[in-house]
């Protein structure tokens, strides 16, 4: 196919604007359903101790009537354990880069907190189960 003779084509423009997704695709896998269903406290020292207890298993308890009574047995909790991890992501933008426009987000620093809390929040998902 020919073009016709000093036709002004795109070829040939250096202005024209992109065609550019104001979105951003985050492909990255960022589900994390055992630290996400994990219970969640507040610790107050380094380390950070709990306990368990669990009943007795299932049985048949009838008696029959006028039988003696005897105390069954007791089991003590469980104490556990565990020390306090700091973790961190260090981030930084420059002032000119937050404000100017940008494509897929209106401010560069909120955009750079929440890709750094969901690498931290992998990371602890992997460190949990992984390490």
């Amino acid at each position: 196919m020919t073009l016709t003779t000093n036709v002004f084509t795109q070829f040939d423009a250096a202005g024209n604007r992109e065609d550019l997704s104001d979105f951003i695709w985050d492909v990255s896998p960022t589900d994390t359903p055992f630290v996400s269903s994990i219970a969640k406290t507040t610790s107050t020292a380094v380390k950070h101790e709990w306990m368990t207890d669990a009943l007795a298993d299932a049985a048949s308890n009838q008696q029959l009537e006028g039988d003696s009574i005897s105390a069954a047995a007791s089991t003590a909790t469980t104490r556990l354990d565990n020390v306090n991890q700091i973790s961190y992501k260090a981030l930084g933008v420059s002032g000119t880069q937050e404000a100017i426009i940008k494509a897929g987000r209106k401010s560069e620093l909120k955009y750079q907190i929440l890709k750094r809390s969901k690498e931290l929040k992998r990371g602890i998902f992997y460190r949990a189960l992984a390490a």
